[in-house]
């Protein structure tokens, strides 16, 4: 089946207008669309959109345009359609410059036949076809490059710079010297080449990097890839597991030490034992008193040790409360029985992000809190009461018991860490716990009367506000990255796509109820700065719901223009946390 194309043509002239549209409606699968003027063009544009079109025939006469104005018109409403210009002056006069306005070919009045208008037309779209395919092959690899991790150089094949990403604009600076034709990059590197090197960084010590060449072709054009590999991050690698080699003999001189204290001990028990027995002099007690507080201080140096050395930090996870709490309260529920009657009250609440062992330490620590206020054997007389609930978008996690309640003077320094009101605690417990709720945005706060107990009260961010029904219009034209951000927020929010600005604009005319829309910066035809431009014109309140994304590199003006703009921005890929925690924030100032 052959490829439908439309043809708008603005001529004035009936009978040139009529040898035109029968050469072209000769050929299968095309028909033409016959204006008379730019203001008709215009209108033809808005009535059928700018992508109806494959190509756009000007007359360079028309009655309402002035020398090239035809051409200026068609490249700038229909910019993704090829141009054939018509004239009846003498083709010496124009051709050149009706060219280098974008017209792709020049046919001329009382000379044009079936036979040429027809080479004229299909060359002009094949032509424009080929530069529209390495355009965007050049935009994705320039996209590509822009968002890779590492530093990223393509330079010519005498070495002058064509592109660097982000990264190697930060790395590189000390490779490239100022010649009259721009910067190039002053080391001798071949396609195939792995290099070594120091690089000197202006105002900072030397990096140490690794450089990795390829052919490519860029802009029609023989060029070579460089890769720099920042290699500091491999000697710090280095260096660490050395140190974790340390560190492992240490905590196993940690271990070996945490035995020997506890046998120590357990022979200044026996050691008080036989003196009371045997009625030495008091002199002696007070030796061992002094020994047993050395070694519960070694004791206490040994735990900390051991927390530190261990201590993993976790990717943040969707962790669900209500189930974390029952599942610790579980663990702990012959202590907590032992010590007073159990009340739980659990209710379904709102996931919060984060770890999901950090959040237990936290529980653990205030149920054996719990426990050891009330110590065992009074059931019957004592409550610990343990509850989940959601206010607004806080997750409240509460445990509270009936016991003697905590001192004033030990209430103000209860999470200092090192304070401790227990007369075998070490003061961490409490500090780790309220460090771990301020990582995950979170507090951790106590309150209690003396006689009746004490709440301790954890709040965390929820991940999400409570509403449904939150919208998002995802303006994204590469249909991979759009279906990769539909999985990562699909299950959240109900997304549709839009594949660039023009057709965002579309679906906003007959539907602006839009909660949050997630707008790409780079995009062909109408980019996301334009999109912006336009939304803040006509439909200014979405304007407010806008989040940009962003594969990285931008150029001075996108920069300003974002500043000025004051909309938060999302680096692509998006990190799941950093874009909800944004599209909750946006969409609940409606």
């Amino acid at each position: 089946m052959a490829t439908e194309h439309r043809v708008l043509l603005i001529e004035d002239n009936d009978v040139d207008a009529a040898v035109f549209s029968r050469s072209v409606e000769a050929m299968e699968g095309w028909t033409v669309l016959r204006v008379g003027s730019l203001e008709e063009a215009e209108e033809a544009v808005d009535q059928h959109g700018a992508h109806a079109f494959s190509l756009v025939a000007v007359d360079l006469t028309l009655p309402d345009a002035f020398d090239l104005e035809a051409i200026h018109f068609a490249r700038t409403y229909v910019p993704l359609a090829a141009c054939v210009a018509v004239t009846s002056r003498n083709p010496d006069e124009v051709d050149e410059r009706a060219l280098r306005a974008g017209a792709a070919d020049l046919l001329v009045k009382g000379q044009m036949n079936a036979r040429g208008v027809q080479r004229a037309v299909s060359h002009a779209v094949d032509r424009n076809e080929l530069i529209r395919r390495q355009l965007e092959s050049e935009r994705n690899l320039r996209s590509v490059l822009a968002a890779w991790s590492d530093a990223l150089l393509v330079v010519d094949a005498r070495h002058h710079l064509l592109f660097r990403n982000d990264a190697a604009a930060a790395l590189a600076d000390g490779l490239f010297e100022t010649t009259a034709e721009g910067e190039r990059l002053a080391l001798d590197i071949q396609p195939g080449d792995v290099l070594r090197r120091e690089v000197p960084r202006r105002g900072g010590d030397p990096v140490p990097v690794e450089l990795r060449s390829w052919r490519i072709t860029w802009a029609d054009q023989p060029a070579q890839v460089v890769v720099l590999q920042d290699r500091r991050a491999e000697r710090a690698a280095q260096r660490t597991a050395a140190m974790a080699e340390a560190g492992r003999g240490a905590l196993q001189g940690v271990h070996d030490i945490g035995n020997r204290v506890t046998a120590m001990m357990g022979a200044l028990a026996d050691a008080r034992a036989v003196l009371d027995a045997h009625d030495h002099p008091e002199a002696l007690h007070d030796l061992l008193d002094r020994l047993e507080a050395s070694c519960e201080h070694i004791a206490d140096v040994v735990r900390s040790a051991r927390q530190g050395a261990t201590k993993v930090r976790h990717r943040r996870i969707p962790v669900d409360v209500s189930t974390l709490v029952s599942t610790a309260t579980h663990n702990h529920r012959r202590d907590l029985e032992a010590a007073a009657a159990l009340r739980l009250q659990l209710e379904p609440v709102t996931e919060v992000f984060g770890d999901p062992a950090e959040l237990t330490r936290i529980v653990d620590n205030l149920l054996r809190n719990a426990i050891e206020a009330i110590g065992p054997g009074q059931p019957d007389r004592h409550e610990i009461r343990v509850s989940v609930r959601q206010e607004d978008d806080r997750v409240l996690v509460e445990i509270e018991d009936t016991g003697p309640g905590i001192p004033p003077e030990t209430l103000e320094r209860i999470f200092e860490e090192g304070f401790t009101g227990k007369a075998e605690g070490t003061g961490l417990g409490l500090a780790s716990a309220r460090a771990i709720a301020l990582d995950h945005k979170g507090t951790l706060s106590v309150t209690s009367t003396i006689g009746q107990g004490a709440c301790f009260r954890l709040e965390l961010p929820a991940s999400r506000a409570r509403s449904t029904g939150v919208r998002v219009l995802l303006i994204e034209d590469h249909a991979e990255v759009a279906r990769a951000n539909r999985r990562l927020l699909g299950d959240r929010y109900a997304i549709e796509v839009a594949n660039d600005g023009r057709e965002a604009l579309d679906r906003i005319a007959t539907d602006a109820a839009w909660s949050v829309i997630l707008c790409d910066l780079d995009m062909p035809g109408m980019d996301g700065v334009a999109f912006f431009e336009a939304i803040r014109s006509d439909h200014e309140p979405l304007a407010e719901r806008v989040i940009f994304c962003t594969g990285g590199a931008t150029t001075p003006d996108v920069e300003h223009f974002l500043t000025a703009s004051g909309r938060p921005v999302l680096a692509k890929p998006l990190d799941q946390f950093e874009a909800i925690r944004t599209i909750d924030a946006v969409a609940q100032t409606g």
